[in-house]
């Protein structure tokens, strides 16, 4: 059950990890780009590693906030904009 649990939770991280990269790929190349959703595909993948079993992958956690391109990539190129501005 774990493992479904699991599956499911990872499915939708990387839908929305997709989708929040395909963001900030439009946003990069300069184009107008939809609203981004932050986090969320992160914390998702955060507790699909969580849930599984297995120790090898739950000690991994902290990847998902990586790949997420609504974590680290998106935040990091919210402040670059806000710090371009500010100057």
């Amino acid at each position: 059950m774990r493992w479904v649990a699991a599956g499911v939770l990872a499915a939708m991280a990387l839908w929305l990890g997709l989708m929040n990269w395909a963001c900030l790929v439009r946003r990069w190349s300069g184009k107008r780009a939809p609203s981004w959703i932050p986090l969320v595909g992160g914390v998702l993948g955060l507790l699909a590693l969580t849930v599984a079993p297995g120790a090898p992958v739950s000690r991994l956690w902290w990847v998902a906030l990586l790949v997420d391109g609504g974590c680290v990539a998106g935040w990091g190129d919210v402040a670059v904009a806000w710090l371009r501005r500010v100057r």
